[in-house]
């Protein structure tokens, strides 16, 4: 009977001991499917970024300031999202030409997470530098507005920019 007894109490404790590996192992597999999930829904929200970041580029380009502006009204997100905040000035608006229209642009203060600093050069040669949270340009001050046309911005927002080192043509 001691025998029995024993081999019980072995094979008891080997099961104790295989639950206890079982459920570490599904604890390591649940965290990790958490923090899956976790970094998926950062690399979408980045994503989104960068979707909103690049429509707001091919729209300076094409000198829509409009098309911003009136994303900037209907996504929230957009308007978080964008470095710049572009009003229209509702005296002057011609409804049929929208990138001749004056609108008011204001760029916004980005904050940098690295701390690099970026020298970008238009065609116009105008230079702007960004530095740790401030981003300026040499010419006039990020905080203060300008007034321009969507056909300004479609001439001069091309060129080459070198960006951390990489010439991006646009």
């Amino acid at each position: 009977m001691d025998k029995e007894l024993i081999k019980k109490a072995f094979a008891d404790a080997e099961k104790d001991q295989q639950e206890k590996q079982i459920a570490e192992i599904k604890r390591i597999v649940k965290t990790s499917l958490e923090r899956i999930e976790e970094k998926s829904k950062a690399k979408n929200d980045i994503e989104e970024e960068i979707r909103v970041l690049r429509k707001d580029l091919d729209d300076l380009k094409a000198g829509r300031l409009d098309l911003i502006e009136e994303r900037q009204i209907k996504d929230v997100k957009a308007r978080e999202i964008s470095v710049i905040i572009v009003k229209r000035i509702e005296k002057e608006y011609v409804p049929y030409y929208p990138w001749r229209s004056p609108w008011v642009v204001q760029l916004k203060q980005p904050t940098w997470s690295n701390g690099t600093t970026y020298t970008v050069t238009n065609t116009s040669g105008m230079q702007y530098l960004s530095t740790d949270d401030v981003m300026f340009a040499s010419t006039w001050d990020p905080m203060t507005t300008l007034t321009v046309t969507g056909q300004t911005f479609s001439n001069f927002a091309k060129g080459a920019y070198d960006i951390g080192g990489h010439i991006i043509n646009l």
